[in-house]
């Protein structure tokens, strides 16, 4: 399980991962579609503003990035400053709006655990720590004892139209 398949030059990648329904089972009722190979090299704050090249974390060990001067990365101020910086606002609205991107902040026991993105279809997308990205049909699909529950829903209206990785 978890190796994705070549056919006629198109990468496959499995249907389910055991391990991510368990953390989170309201994949299970909802459904969910692997929408990439396991990479260890960002995670979900990365993939959720595009960068598909570092680890988004305060520490310094090589490969891991946190913006200078921003609150810690075990806040929710941190995590919510990250995203104010570039460009996001605070919402109650989690549905589709085609001219601003969301994202939706999880929070477990006051300290942040998960962003997930909005794409273009309505859909959310999410960077499963250090293994998949996923694409899920509901904010609610993630809502676990290991994710938490979602705390903040942000957005910044569409760079040029388009939204981050589509």
């Amino acid at each position: 399980m978890g190796t994705p398949t070549r056919v006629l030059g198109l990468m496959y990648y499995p249907e389910r991962d055991p391990e991510l329904e368990e953390d989170c089972p309201g994949l299970l009722l909802t459904g969910y579609t692997i929408k990439s190979c396991k990479d260890p090299s960002y995670n979900c704050v990365a993939f959720a503003l595009g960068d598909l090249t570092h680890y988004w974390y305060d520490v310094k060990v090589r490969g891991y990035y946190w913006p200078p001067g921003m609150p810690s990365a075990d806040t929710v101020e941190g995590w919510t400053a990250v995203f104010a910086v570039h460009g996001y606002v605070e919402t109650e609205d989690s549905g589709l709006e085609p001219d601003f991107e969301k994202v939706a902040i999880y929070v477990s026991a006051e300290c942040p655990e998960h962003v997930a993105r909005q794409i273009a279809s309505g859909a959310w997308v999410s960077k499963m720590g250090k293994g998949y990205d996923i694409e899920h049909p509901t904010l609610e699909a993630l809502e676990s004892m290991r994710l938490g529950k979602l705390s903040k829903v942000m957005k910044r209206r569409c760079s040029g139209g388009r939204r981050v990785l589509e």
